[in-house]
């Protein structure tokens, strides 16, 4: 049910927010690279089609590859992998044991490490994997719904270990997975976000969903 609902709010936001667009300001986060290379030009804001009421408390954290909302002010952490992985971390606790609250994205677009991200929630990510296990589990209290092809909503209750990164605080993970599998002359990708913020934010963690999935690394 809570996935559901949030699904109500994001379409909502889709919806009625285009008219409503504004700027954020940008972080640039200290980015691990499995290539050296310089670090990317950045835009000092990011125009986000909200209203500045919803991103009032919201800054974009970016490693010059995905660019995430999340609340304003926080450390953060990114890496680009040597095969074209990316992902960032927003937490003001630990970057290597991630707990709530954090908001976390995570970009793959080789099959395999794709695949290993969607998995639970993708009977096609589990076939792709070509008869390798996958390496996390759907638990039956975590909720789904469908956000268009390819797209899942997902909740993790409180104290549930699921697909959320992270999950299992006292605080509910909502977040979002996308995957494409692999066809011929197109490799697929899968992108996961997780807002895992108090309940009283539950508005941001919607604005937060809605904008990181127009910004698929693969799509623009």
């Amino acid at each position: 049910m809570r996935a559901l609902a949030l699904t109500g709010v994001l379409l909502a936001l889709s919806a009625g927010a285009a008219s409503a667009a504004t700027t954020v300001h940008v972080v640039r986060c200290p980015t691990t690279y499995g290539v050296a290379q310089p670090a990317p030009r950045l835009p000092s804001r990011l125009s986000v089609s909200a209203s500045t009421k919803a991103v009032a408390d919201l800054d974009a954290y970016s490693n010059g590859v995905l660019f995430l909302l999340a609340p304003s002010g926080l450390p953060c952490h990114a890496v680009v992998g040597a095969d074209g992985s990316a992902s960032i971390t927003i937490t003001p606790g630990s970057m290597t044991h991630v707990r709530q609250p954090a908001v976390t994205a995570s970009f793959a677009d080789t099959p395999g490490t794709a695949a290993s991200l969607a998995c639970p929630l993708f009977p096609a990510a589990v076939r792709q994997l070509s008869g390798q296990s996958c390496p996390r589990a759907k638990p039956a209290r975590e909720s789904t719904s469908a956000g268009g092809q390819g797209t899942l909503y997902f909740a993790d209750p409180p104290r549930v270990h699921g697909d959320g990164a992270p999950s299992g605080g006292s605080d509910a993970a909502r977040g979002v997975l996308v995957f494409l599998a692999q066809s011929r002359g197109f490799d697929g990708y899968a992108f996961r976000v997780t807002c895992t913020l108090p309940a009283s934010d539950r508005g941001e963690c919607a604005t937060i969903l809605a904008d990181a999935l127009t910004r698929i690394p693969a799509n623009e």
